[in-house]
């Protein structure tokens, strides 16, 4: 009985994220950025992304009393659309609540950063739970704006698959608690130095052809893991800090994609750059934390463990990185 329970919560969970994968791209925030003229008077700056040269479908809705006025189209630049606006409110924007129609059925997040005119900052998401921002006013006792960039790092590993996927296949192919902590460290070490480069404009790539080749990282491992389960060694198993360390130098590349549809604020730029990739840490160890403690109360409940849920997972590491190499190539050439 306790083996009929545990396939049928495996094979839940694995249809769960394959379906959750398989819809999922890499995550991109949208960014709104309100500044204040003088009060009561503001520029907007929206940053949308576009997926296949179509913009996704979100909408600022603004407070009543506000009213917001475009005064040229809409520019469409590589992976996003940019409208800049200007908007009146009366009595202020303050304590007013922005609503993002559209949010709540998407699978983004909202950067909003609003830049007030005695020079102070201050800064929020919107997620698809809370498609809304209500205003608060900056003062001397307000949270620093730059610790959004903390949440938007741990955001984004956790709602990034793909990254998440070649965490998984790690943790598939290395054995043992110190080589894994070795592993998962080099992967560490390697996506730092290309976040940091690339979020400071020291290192540009193209996204598409960078993305692919994530793609391509997560099939290798998902390939290597399967080998490994068939009794064969393989570059990973062999050299795992290498493999770790060089894909991981691309992974980080993903990662500044994140950054770049908002960029860092110029007034705490090594800041924002250090909490984003402490939060990324911080969402990876969590998930790292969730499959060992579920792998663990696995093999507490059950003894004879089916052998078709112990091939599972790296079957889907590696269907999901074929399903976004195919995808993430085609969308080089179709733009």
């Amino acid at each position: 009985m306790k083996t009929q329970i545990l396939r049928l919560l495996l094979s839940l969970l694995f249809v769960s994220l394959a379906i959750q994968a398989a819809h999922a791209h890499e995550v991109r925030p949208a960014y709104l950025e309100i500044t204040e003229t003088e009060v009561g008077n503001y520029g907007i700056l929206w940053k949308l992304p576009v997926k296949a040269g179509i913009p996704l479908g979100l909408v600022p809705s603004w407070p009543d009393g506000c009213a917001v006025q475009q005064n040229k189209p809409a520019d469409i630049v590589p992976g996003a659309m940019i409208s800049k606006l200007t908007m009146t409110c009366d009595g202020g924007l303050a304590e007013k609540t922005i609503r993002m129609e559209g949010l709540s059925t998407s699978l983004l997040d909202v950067f909003v950063r609003i830049e007030w005119a005695n020079d102070k900052s201050t800064s929020g998401l919107m997620r698809p739970a809370e498609p809304y921002l209500t205003v608060q006013a900056a003062d001397e006792h307000s949270v620093p704006a730059v610790l959004s960039y903390l949440i938007l790092g741990i955001e984004h590993i956790l709602f990034g698959y793909d990254h998440l996927a070649f965490v998984l296949g790690l943790l598939l192919i290395v054995q043992g608690f110190v080589p894994l902590v070795k592993t998962i460290t080099s992967f560490t070490i390697a996506h730092s130095i290309t976040l940091a480069l690339a979020a400071l404009g020291l290192l540009t790539l193209p996204s598409a052809p960078v993305e692919a080749v994530i793609a391509l990282s997560i099939l290798f491992l998902g390939y290597e893991a399967i080998r490994l389960q068939n009794g064969q060694s393989g570059l990973t198993s062999e050299y795992p800090w290498s493999v770790a360390f060089t894909f991981g130098l691309l992974h980080g590349l993903g990662f500044a994609g994140a950054l770049s549809e908002i960029g860092l604020p110029d007034d705490a730029l090594a800041l924002a750059l250090l909490l984003f990739n402490i939060g990324v840490e911080v969402g990876q160890l969590l998930f790292v934390g969730a499959v060992v403690l579920l792998y663990t109360i696995v093999r507490q409940v059950v003894n004879d463990t089916p052998a078709w849920s112990i091939r599972a997972p790296a079957y889907l590491v590696g269907t999901m990185g074929a399903y976004w190499l195919i995808d993430r190539t085609w969308q080089i050439f179709v733009g």
